[in-house]
C-alpha cells in the first residue's frame, strides 16, 4: 500500500499468466467463506499470507472488467469450486481498481511470515 491505496500490479498478470484469478466470498448456498482459513491455505511459498480483498459485480462494471466466470481449480480441493477468472486487464483498469478496493474492499492484510 501507498497513500492508503493498494499496489495496483496486484492485479495484473504476472509473467506467464494468461488469465487473472478470484475467489468468490460465499459458497453455493451463500454461506460467507472463512477468510482467514482461504488466507491460510493459499499461503505463499515463503510462508507469507496474501492480502484479502472484496470486489463487487459493481466494481467490476465500473472499471469496464468482464465479471468472472466460473474456471473451477481441481488442484485447490477446499476452494476451487469457487474459482473465477477473467481475462487479463490494462494497468490504469488496475490502478482504477486498486483506488475501489482501498476504500472498503480490503478484508484481510498481507502478512509477513515470522
Amino acid at each position: 500500500m501507498r497513500d492508503g491505496v493498494l499496489d495496483s500490479r496486484i492485479f495484473l498478470c504476472r509473467e506467464g499468466e494468461a488469465e487473472l484469478s478470484y475467489t468468490r466470498s460465499t459458497d453455493d448456498t451463500g454461506a460467507a467463506l472463512d477468510l482467514a482459513d482461504y488466507q491460510l491455505s493459499q499461503a505463499l511459498e515463503s510462508g507469507d499470507l496474501p492480502g484479502i480483498v472484496e470486489i463487487s459485480e459493481d466494481d467490476f462494471k465500473t472499471v469496464g472488467i468482464p465479471v468472472p466466470t466460473l474456471s473451477p481449480d481441481p488442484e485447490d480441493q477446499k476452494y476451487g469450486h469457487l474459482h473465477y477468472t477473467t481475462p487479463p486487464i490494462e494497468p490504469a483498469q488496475a490502478e482504477h481498481l486498486a483506488h475501489i478496493v482501498s476504500k472498503d474492499g480490503i478484508k484481510l492484510k498481507f502478512r509477513r511470515h515470522k
